[in-house]
């Protein structure tokens, strides 16, 4: 309750803010919102009147009697206009609200006199302001709502208030007590809408019981009472999500409305994927994980330790029994951010044969609390000295070469995600020509242009490697004898041989070098008929589209010579291939 009372102080300050600052506009916007809530209820509920009407001969007896007087046609006509007038209006309605969110947001910026606090600040002013004026007209709009329904069925009315009052002890309550509830309460949206409809429903049986109960309301009051208790329920619910909405932001809206307020985080509260990480709950969950995918007694007694992975929002812990046992494992936690990371490590080793890629034992992947969990078996894995880094990268670089994929993977991935030839087209020469100087660099890109359907052939022709972009030293370990192997493959991916190499010409003969070493020990079939011009084509195309998303575009023309030099170094290779 203290929470609550703390968003209602929040909600009521902010709107005394808006109001002094700039009273005009906000009672304009607050304004235009009702009119244009009101427009689209007419909007929606004229045309039922109009099909009531056209099924009918005349008018009907439960309609007002104001509307008898009227003839049949001229009343459907005139009910057909007014239903086509409130939708323009609501249109109206909804271009003075945008004007008016923007002048007043940029008003109350000024009257900050503030540095740029975050990007897109004006945006998420106007967006703030708007949401407010939102939820202060769908309060107005509830209480004329409420206030109609006590004249129209009272009965209802009643329960209504009840319903809604329940509904708010129960979010406040189950927020306080139930750690699922709280958690689905981050985006109030589904939750809160959800109450609406049952909240509707539950109204709908009791006008039915009330219907046949010995004093029934009259019909057309029950009609608009029904319609009235509908828009109580959505409108309630919609100022409700978009307060909570608001009080999410209220840092960042704190200072950028209030002259004496700065952006000052707050320590977060050690939720989500962080509370599993309390040294109380970690034996929880660790246990049954290990016992499910390990195979150890659920009785087992075990300890933790934290192990960092250099992954943002992928959490990991060493696991082991006690007294130490020499086999240990990791666990590796994603939080909802990197669900798909987790999805597409676990498919890739799911489907790799054991042994093949250079990685610890894959023991399975599980759930716990909804997050995404990785184990593997972590026996005398050590860390990477800084300085022995790039020898390692290399080394997992080059037994990658030799992996074959499995078909069934490839054809998965081919479904999913575009290759580098699918990547890049043509259009990324209309940038280059704008920033190249001079008549050589404009002919190197107009060669490039010529030649790049036969370099997505060449690049086509190339067998599959997988390719793991994120071998550093918080992802790589030394196992057994000093191989290296890579903990993480969240982003792999699949691309024709020699993507992802350096351009650099030691880098490129090596690659050179490990072509010519594989294709003799006649692991990998395939590697035999690649030429290492095709390979270092492949290299030179990977950095282009590296370069040219980081919007480096001095150094991809710099790069164009080096790529049209590997092409024109082997053509005749490339077209007895193309020709075959």
């Amino acid at each position: 309750m203290a929470d609550s009372a703390n968003v209602v102080r929040w909600v009521l300050a902010l709107g005394g803010k808006f109001l002094r600052i700039v009273p005009g506009t906000t009672t304009i916007v607050i304004a235009a919102t009702l009119v244009s809530q009101l427009a689209m209820l007419l909007a929606y509920l004229l045309p039922l009147k109009v099909l009531i009407l056209l099924g009918s001969d005349g008018v009907p007896s439960y309609f007002p009697d104001f509307l008898a007087s009227f003839d049949h046609r001229t009343l459907v006509v005139a009910l057909g206009t007014a239903a086509g007038v409130c939708y323009l209006l609501h249109l109206l309605a909804e271009r003075i609200i945008d004007a008016g969110s923007d002048q007043g947001a940029k008003r109350l910026l000024a009257h900050g006199r503030k540095m740029i606090l975050f990007e897109d600040q004006d945006e998420i002013a106007a967006r703030s302001y708007r949401r407010y004026a939102h939820a202060l007209a769908c309060g107005v709009f509830v209480l004329l709502a409420f206030g109609l329904l006590i004249w129209v069925y009272p009965r209802l009315a009643m329960f209504a208030v009840t319903y809604i009052l329940v509904a708010i002890l129960f979010f406040v309550l189950g927020n306080r007590w139930s750690a699922s509830l709280a958690a689905r309460l981050r985006n109030p949206r589904k939750p809160v809408f959800a109450a609406s409809g049952l909240g509707f429903l539950c109204a709908f049986v009791w006008m039915v019981a009330d219907f046949l109960g010995d004093t029934p309301p009259a019909f057309f009051s029950a009609l608009i009472g029904l319609l009235l208790c509908r828009q109580l329920f959505s409108r309630t619910a919609d100022a409700a999500v978009e307060i909570t909405n608001l009080y999410a932001q209220r840092v960042n809206l704190n200072a950028l409305f209030f002259h004496r307020q700065v952006l000052l985080r707050t320590p977060e509260e050690i939720a989500g994927i962080w509370a599993l990480f309390v040294p109380e709950r970690r034996t929880e969950w660790v246990v049954p994980v290990v016992s499910e995918l390990a195979e150890i007694p659920a009785s087992a007694t075990v300890e933790t330790r934290w192990q960092q992975t250099g992954i943002r929002n992928v959490l990991a812990l060493e696991v082991g029994t006690e007294p130490e046992e020499p086999s240990r494992w990791l666990l590796r936690l994603y939080d909802a951010s990197c669900s798909s990371q987790a999805i597409n490590a676990a498919t890739l080793l799911g489907a790799m044969p054991a042994g093949v890629l250079p990685t610890p034992v894959f023991l399975g992947a599980t759930t716990v609390d909804d997050f995404h969990c990785h184990a593997f078996r972590w026996s005398g894995l050590e860390r990477i000295p800084p300085a022995e880094v790039g020898a390692a990268v290399s080394n997992i670089m080059k037994r990658m070469l030799e992996v074959e994929p499995p078909p069934d993977l490839v054809a998965r991935y081919g479904r999913s995600h575009p290759y580098l030839w699918q990547r890049l087209d043509r259009s990324l020469f209309t940038r280059l020509l704008l920033v190249a100087e001079g008549a050589e660099q404009r002919k190197q890109i107009g060669d490039l242009d010529a030649s790049w359907d036969e370099i997505c052939r060449v690049l086509q022709m190339l067998p599959l490697v997988l390719i793991n972009p994120e071998l550093n030293a918080e992802t790589l370990r030394y196992e057994g004898e000093g191989e290296p192997v890579a903990v993480h493959w969240g982003r792999w991916s699949l691309d024709p041989l020699g993507t992802g190499w350096s351009t650099q010409a030691k880098q490129l003969d090596e690659l050179s070098a490990c072509l010519e070493q594989a294709s003799t020990r006649a692991h990998r079939a395939a590697l035999s008929d690649v030429s290492p011009a095709h390979a270092r084509l492949a290299a030179c195309v990977h950095a282009m589209e590296q370069l040219l998303a980081r919007q480096q575009y001095v150094q991809a023309l710099q790069l164009i010579p080096r790529l049209l030099g590997e092409l024109d170094s082997q053509r005749s290779p490339v077209s007895e291939l193309a020709t075959a």
